[in-house]
């Protein structure tokens, strides 16, 4: 007998932020884990704190056209995210996994 592993897709969407710090995901209690992707030229800074403050412990930094890590777990999954573009405006894709 073979067993056949399930693949779980990830829910993605896009938003688009400026200099202004933005909530970006709400705090979810069922979030297996999540992963941000920069699209855009410029730099993004997420916390999972709120309000956001600029370089502020526990901040990550995503460069041009990078991801974060996965995060996963009970604390930093489910929490809510605030973001914001450190110069200019850009793109962001979210991916949330169940």
């Amino acid at each position: 007998m073979s067993v056949n592993p399930t693949n779980i897709t990830p829910i993605c969407f896009g938003i688009a932020l400026t200099t202004a710090s933005a909530v970006i995901l709400q705090p979810n209690p069922t979030r297996g884990a999540l992963m941000f992707h920069n699209r855009s030229q410029t730099l993004l800074l997420e916390v999972a704190a709120f309000p956001i403050v600029a370089g502020a412990p526990g901040s990550v930094l995503i460069f041009p056209g990078g991801y974060s890590p996965v995060f996963s777990g009970p604390t930093r999954a489910t929490c809510g995210w605030n973001g914001h573009m450190i110069s200019g405006s850009g793109d962001v894709t979210i991916f949330e996994w169940p």
